[in-house]
């Protein structure tokens, strides 16, 4: 999973302007914090087909990805990479956003 922001991200002791996230070798929940952004977070599904045609595919003739809302502030992927028996079970990851911004506590 590529995700990116035009300001910066947090994972554990890497900050980055884009962050890789390979399914084998991800636990299986991680917190990411945004450090700054302009609003807008980019989320791809990539793989690596061992092609050598880069550091990762994405957004490949048949790759896609299914986007399901989960109220209030969650969002589930369902992925799949490229070829023509389409399964978006191959990956399933589930985004949620947390504000942890401080509270003024003088208002």
């Amino acid at each position: 999973m590529f995700i990116a922001t035009e300001g910066s991200l947090t994972l554990a002791d890497v900050t980055s302007r884009a962050l890789v996230l390979w399914h084998d070798s991800t636990p299986p929940e991680v917190e990411i914090d945004v450090v700054e952004s302009n609003g807008t977070i980019t989320i791809y599904n990539v793989w690596d087909s061992g092609r050598k045609l880069g550091r990762f595919e994405s957004q490949k003739a048949t790759s896609g990805m299914l986007v399901e809302r989960i109220e209030p502030h969650g969002w589930r992927y369902r992925c799949n990479d490229i070829g023509f028996d389409p399964d978006f079970k191959k990956l399933v990851v589930r985004m949620e956003v947390v504000d942890e911004a401080p509270s003024d506590a003088s208002s």
